[in-house]
């Protein structure tokens, strides 16, 4: 588990608005999840921000709208960090 007490899962983290939700949590001190359907590289680039800024962070590759892909996460998040404070909606299909 980690030292920080608050931790964010942010869906469509990998770039644009959800990128800079990532790092604007990191900032303030949160651990953060990064998520992303498809494009891993980038999900790993935010990430690898966050950290940068003294948090903790785990890339979580899914499809948000998967009920079996939420389990999965949820498990990954919760096994890494105990527990889920903050959770920010942003994925959307383009």
């Amino acid at each position: 588990m980690s030292k920080n007490t608050r931790t964010a899962f942010v869906s469509g983290s990998g770039q644009k608005i959800g990128r800079a939700i990532v790092l604007e949590l990191a900032k303030r001190g949160s651990n953060v999840i990064v998520n992303g359907s498809r494009n891993r590289k980038a999900c790993e680039k935010v990430a690898a921000e966050a950290v940068g800024l003294g948090v903790e962070a785990l890339v979580a590759m899914g499809d948000v709208g998967d009920p079996e892909a939420i389990r999965r996460i949820s498990m990954e998040a919760l096994k890494r960090f105990g527990t889920v404070d903050i959770r920010v909606n942003n994925a959307a299909i383009r």
